[in-house]
């Protein structure tokens, strides 16, 4: 469903499941510091905090 309506209009979602959200996004960003940062990697999350290197 979300796929389908993300053709005719942009979608906010917001969670911590990064897995499940990143296998229907077309771009990821996370709040940190008061900044809006893209996320292109696993790694990015790790640096802003998100989740924990490995």
């Amino acid at each position: 469903m979300i796929r389908e309506r993300a053709r005719d209009h942009g979608i906010i979602i917001t969670d911590h499941n990064y897995d499940a959200i990143s296998t229907v996004a077309d771009n990821l960003f996370v709040i940190a510091d008061g900044y809006t940062n893209q996320v292109l990697s696993r790694e990015d999350l790790v640096r802003h905090g998100y989740l924990m290197a490995e």
